[in-house]
């Protein structure tokens, strides 16, 4: 590999390669975290493109995280795809993210540059859409969900230098789990009512369901609560099937959590940004002084996809019903508390109007 990449760089410095084609690869390399030494070297190539083409390298970075995360499958099967770098400083561990050189390099000083980034990688998760978050079997769409965990390390362990970027993501991850997000709760409960489920008529997601309690046992299919999933009339594919897509909306939630911790981040903060806010001089730091804890981007996925074996995937028998229990309980907690934040701050702000009118009438 190293002599490959030796030879692309005299490729490209004698203009015999289209570096837009090119780039996605180079970028790819850059999840090869067994061999410090083929990273290196196509950071330096990707280094040079960026300051000749810019505009061109930003535009094939999303591109470029997919590439590294097909790479890692590929050449570490054994492995799971990661977009950090485990490293230890005598004390604790912290990660660095794969694509770290490169966005501090090329892409973390220009702002819109670098929202359309975050946006474009946020685009991933939204299902259905023209995102690389679906793949594709015998006709049949599932989630493809290390993928989206990978994204998800992607943007939790970029070297950020300004509160403003965290704010960002997560402006958009709340904007999507309260429209999208509230959309797909309502689906998986509307479904669970018609296959005969006991759903609260007020929808009161505060309390918790059965399928909730039954997550709770060692073997959640089995506990008395879950004992529709094994009724013939249930559509056992289907709910699934909207688990692994309200997996998508966990991850996102996840992240957020993460972002508001590691960065120091309110619930208030979080509400009261705006994208088109100015960037004040207190909200940038060092993004050396950071050191990224661990994020947690582990989702078990309900069918078990195996490559090796023709056909759909999708089948009783290669499905995983207790997943499929536990995904549903964690979407359901996630919204919860986004829900009981939005809540709490529409709450103080009736407060806050409350006393200007009184204050004013005071006046």
């Amino acid at each position: 590999r190293h002599a490959c990449v030796d030879l692309l760089s005299h490729l490209l410095r004698q203009g015999l390669l289209n570096p837009f084609q090119t780039v996605p690869h180079l970028f790819g390399l850059q999840g090869d975290i067994g061999k410090p030494e083929i990273r290196a070297l196509s950071l330096k190539l990707l280094i040079n493109e960026g300051e000749k083409r810019p505009d061109m390298l930003r535009q094939r970075i999303c591109a470029g995280v997919k590439n590294a995360y097909i790479f890692q499958k590929k050449v570490y099967p054994a492995k799971e795809a990661t977009a950090g770098i485990q490293k230890h400083d005598g004390e604790k561990m912290y990660y660095d993210s794969i694509f770290g050189s490169i966005f501090k390099a090329s892409v973390i000083t220009v702002k819109k540059q670098k929202q359309g980034f975050f946006t474009n990688l946020l685009g991933l998760f939204k299902v259905g859409g023209d995102g690389i978050s679906t793949r594709k079997s015998k006709g049949t769409h599932f989630i493809d969900l290390p993928l989206l965990s990978f994204t998800a390390e992607v943007l939790a362990y970029l070297p950020y230098n300004s509160s403003y970027d965290p704010l960002f993501i997560i402006f958009n991850i709340q904007s999507s789990a309260a429209l999208e997000g509230a959309q797909h709760l309502d689906k998986m409960t509307s479904f669970l009512q018609d296959a005969g489920f006991a759903v609260d008529i007020n929808d009161d997601i505060a309390k918790e369901d059965d399928l909730e309690m039954a997550a709770k046992s060692a073997r959640p299919c089995r506990a008395k609560e879950a004992t529709i999933l094994k009724s013939r009339k249930f559509d056992l594919l289907r709910f699934q099937g909207l688990c692994e897509i309200a997996s998508s909306f966990t991850l996102l939630l996840r992240l957020k959590a993460y972002l508001q911790k590691v960065y120091n981040l309110s619930e208030t903060r979080c509400l009261e940004y705006s994208p088109d806010g100015q960037e004040r001089n207190f909200d940038k730091f060092s993004s050396t002084i950071l050191k990224m804890p661990h994020f947690d981007s582990k989702v078990v996925g309900v069918f078990k996809h195996n490559a090796t074996e023709k056909g759909s995937p999708r089948n009783t028998r290669d499905t995983d019903k207790n997943a499929a229990i536990h995904q549903y309980a964690e979407f359901r907690k996630w919204m919860r508390i986004e829900q009981t934040a939005g809540a709490r701050m529409a709450e103080s702000d009736g407060e806050d109007d409350s006393s200007t009118k009184n204050n004013l009438d005071d006046a």
